[in-house]
């Protein structure tokens, strides 16, 4: 499957890391990746740290 710039969303980054791996492999691919989950910032914020920072990750709380 080719996902280089294609657009994905993951609804849910989880508290468990279960949308943490597909966001990583998504963005190892190519993939333009918007992340929602409705657990605010706080509540996430070790799961962001551990995606660092891409230029084809956006991630929308609440």
């Amino acid at each position: 499957m080719k996902l280089l710039n294609k657009n994905v969303t993951v609804m849910g980054l989880g508290r468990f890391g279960g949308g943490l791996g597909v966001t990583r492999w998504l963005l190892d691919q190519g993939a333009r990746v918007l992340l929602t989950d409705l657990a605010n910032e706080d509540e996430l914020t070790k799961q962001i740290k551990e995606l660092g920072t891409h230029t084809n990750l956006q991630v929308v709380f609440g």
